[in-house]
């Protein structure tokens, strides 16, 4: 694969904006959260994903940008609009969303336009969420860059009714190196399974064995997380803040560095600690992400990334 420290993650899904009540925007997507983090922490990922030629758009590219993001591989949409979620209420550091509108631009990532900027960089590992499943254009396109690069897959599960349920997600983490997942979406992979007699911790080891899965991590938010592998779970106490400010963002930082550790190499056990760490900081600030380089680069430098 090269010189390992050229080695690139590849996250491949939407970018939008939640949209609140009181017209307030906030730029995000689990995807673009998690290339941002990994953007943060020196690892340069490639962000692959669809914007309409709109202000919304235009926002996007200006904020990737400021940030000293690659903007290659995001696709301009001249029909389709940038992504939105309607919000409905914030209660409790946490965001309630209802309303995800029809055919937006990242449901329609072109495969080939994909595919040749992927081949552009050497690619260390693929990530993506669920949310492709609701179309046919972008799973189309996903599975592309699945079949073409021999790499480690990364799934970030996130349900979406009625495009994304819990059969839906169990199709779509098999075969997957690692799988997160925080334990509401996981407890519905699991009930679209069939089981019995299972505590919690044993049905860990059923959904990783029967998806064909090597890691399979549970985010428990302020309780931790719990690790799947082989044939052991380990358990990981969280590292929040005393005072959460918003815990928007805090399973995309997690991912983030569960990303870096898996290219760098670190133990799976160091990696989930780096983690809960990063998560934890998220929640001491307002939003998933911030421009601030500093909040990542201090850890960055502290773990040797940068």
């Amino acid at each position: 694969m090269g010189n390992p420290n050229k080695r690139r993650p590849v996250i491949f899904g939407e970018v939008l904006f939640d949209i609140f009540p009181d017209g307030r925007e906030e730029m995000g997507g689990a995807p673009f959260n998690t290339a941002w983090n990994l953007a943060g922490l020196g690892l340069n990922p490639l962000f692959v994903s669809r914007i309409g030629k709109d202000e919304r758009g235009k926002s996007v590219v200006g904020a990737m940008s400021r940030f000293g993001m690659d903007v290659s591989a995001v696709q301009i949409d001249n029909y389709l609009p940038t992504g939105v979620v309607e919000v409905d209420v914030e209660t409790d550091h946490r965001k309630r969303k209802f309303g995800l509108p029809e055919a937006q631009a990242f449901d329609a990532i072109d495969g080939q336009i994909a595919l040749k900027a992927a081949e552009s960089v050497n690619v260390a590992l693929l990530y993506h969420g669920t949310l492709p499943a609701r179309s046919k254009v972008s799973l189309e396109s996903l599975l592309l860059l699945k079949v073409k690069f021999n790499a480690h897959i990364y799934v970030d599960v996130n349900m979406r009714s009625p495009w994304v349920r819990g059969d839906t997600a169990v199709e779509m983490i098999k075969g997957a190196t690692c799988v997160q997942a925080n334990r509401g979406d996981f407890e519905m992979m699991v009930g679209a399974c069939s089981f019995e007699g299972l505590d919690f911790l044993g049905m860990t080891g059923y959904l990783k064995d029967m998806a064909g899965v090597k890691y399979l991590l549970v985010t428990l938010g302020k309780g931790g997380a719990i690790l799947s592998a082989g044939g052991t779970n380990v358990e990981f106490k969280s590292q929040y803040r005393q005072k959460v400010e918003d815990t928007t963002g805090c399973g995309d930082a997690f991912a983030a560095v569960i990303i870096a550790g898996m290219i760098k190499g670190w133990s799976i056990e160091l990696t989930v600690d780096r983690a809960n760490a990063l998560a934890g900081a998220v929640s001491g600030i307002k939003g998933a992400v911030t421009e601030d380089k500093a909040f990542y680069t201090s850890k960055a430098k502290e773990w040797g990334l940068l």
